[in-house]
C-alpha cells in the first residue's frame, strides 16, 4: 500500500480491544461497531508496522492477536517489496513474493505451541548481491524467506519436514545458492524430485515450473546464478 491512515479489523463475534499498542506504542482509541473495530491511526509512515493486543468477549475471555503490515512508497512498490502471511498449523500455507518469481510452502503440521503462538512465514524480494567471489554471477533478484513466532518475535531456524520454495525461472546453465555465513553456498541438486534425503539440510531439483528448494530452514535464496 503506497499510503495508509487507518486499520480495520473484524472480529467472529462482537469484542473488546484490551492493551492495544501500534508498533510498541499506545495508539488511539477505537470506534467498535458490532464485529467491526477500527483505528483512525493518522498517516502512519513507510515500513513494516504491527498492531498488537488482546481481544475479550461478552464472557470476558481473552484472547492475543497481532497485525503485521507494510506501509510501501511508490518506488518499493516498483520495486515489488515483500508480502508476508500467517501459517495454518492444521493446513499446508502458501506465500508469493510481491513481483511472482518465488513462493514457500510451510507444510501442514511442520510445528506446534504450547502457547497458542503461530507462525508467520515471509519471503521477501530483494536485490541481486553484488561483489561475488564464488566464480559465479548473480542472477536477477535474491529472495529472503523467514519464519517467526508471531507473539514472542523470535525467529525458527528448524523445522520437522521441509519448507518448499519455488522459484520460477527455467533459464538453463543456472544454479540457485544460499547466502550462509556471509557467503553464498551453491545448493546440491537432490536425488529425487521433491524428497530431500534424510541428513541433508538443503537441496533443489527444477522442472517445467522452475527451480524447487527443499529447505529444512528458511534461507536467502538468490534467485538462480
Amino acid at each position: 500500500m503506497p499510503s495508509a491512515s487507518a486499520i480495520g479489523l473484524v472480529t467472529s463475534e462482537p469484542a473488546t480491544p484490551i492493551g492495544v499498542t501500534l508498533d510498541g506504542n499506545a495508539t488511539v482509541a477505537p470506534i467498535v461497531n458490532g464485529t467491526n473495530i477500527d483505528y483512525g491511526t493518522g498517516t502512519l509512515g513507510p515500513g513494516a508496522h504491527t498492531l498488537a493486543g488482546e481481544l475479550q468477549d461478552s464472557s470476558g475471555k481473552r484472547a492475543p492477536f497481532r497485525v503485521h503490515f507494510t506501509v510501501w512508497t511508490r518506488v518499493e512498490l516498483g520495486r515489488a517489496s515483500g508480502r508476508q502471511e500467517h501459517d495454518d498449523r492444521c493446513a499446508a500455507t502458501t506465500v508469493e513474493s510481491a513481483d511472482g518469481l518465488a513462493s514457500a510452502t510451510m507444510p501442514a503440521g511442520n510445528w506446534s505451541s504450547s502457547t497458542g503462538d503461530w507462525i508467520v512465514l515471509r519471503i521477501t524480494p530483494m536485490a541481486a548481491p553484488t561483489g561475488l567471489t564464488n566464480g559465479f554471477a548473480a542472477g536477477p533478484e535474491t529472495v529472503d524467506v523467514t519464519a517467526r513466532w508471531a507473539l514472542a518475535g523470535t525467529e525458527v531456524h528448524q523445522f520437522s519436514r521441509p519448507i518448499a520454495i519455488l522459484i520460477r525461472s527455467t533459464e538453463k546453465g543456472l544454479v540457485p545458492a544460499t547466502l550462509e555465513n556471509g557467503h553464498w553456498r551453491i545448493l546440491s541438486r537432490v536425488p529425487f524430485a521433491g524428497t530431500l534425503p534424510t541428513g541433508w539440510e538443503d537441496g533443489f531439483y527444477s522442472d517445467s515450473a522452475g527451480f524447487h528448494v527443499l529447505t529444512q530452514a528458511p534461507l536467502r535464496l538468490r534467485a538462480p546464478a
